[in-house]
């Protein structure tokens, strides 16, 4: 029995970690959107912690595509290129990028 509640207690913790990057995620959102923080900076922490979201990216690109900085162009190059493997997704970017 004790084998069973540590196994337990170890896929908890998986779940929990996963659940601490999820809110550590949604801080940078409210971040984000309540202009707390430079969109240059928010992208070098995606870029370190999680280089798999497009979605803040898109919005921030959403936000600073004006801005003739090399920092956003590389991001429209990250977007246009994001998951090229995954044509549905990919091209549904793409798509949100012409909006722009």
């Amino acid at each position: 029995e004790v084998p069973e509640k540590e196994s337990k207690i170890s896929e908890l913790n998986k779940i929990q970690e996963n659940n601490q990057n999820d809110k550590n995620l949604i801080k940078l959102y409210q971040k984000f959107y309540n202009q707390e923080i430079e969109p240059k900076k928010l992208l070098e922490i995606l870029d370190i912690s999680y280089q798999d979201e497009w979605l803040l990216r898109f919005e921030i690109y959403k936000n600073s595509h004006q801005i003739k900085e090399e920092w956003v162009l590389n991001l429209n190059k990250y977007l246009n290129s994001y998951k090229e493997s995954n044509i549905d997704l990919n091209n549904a970017i793409k798509r949100g990028l012409k909006t722009i």
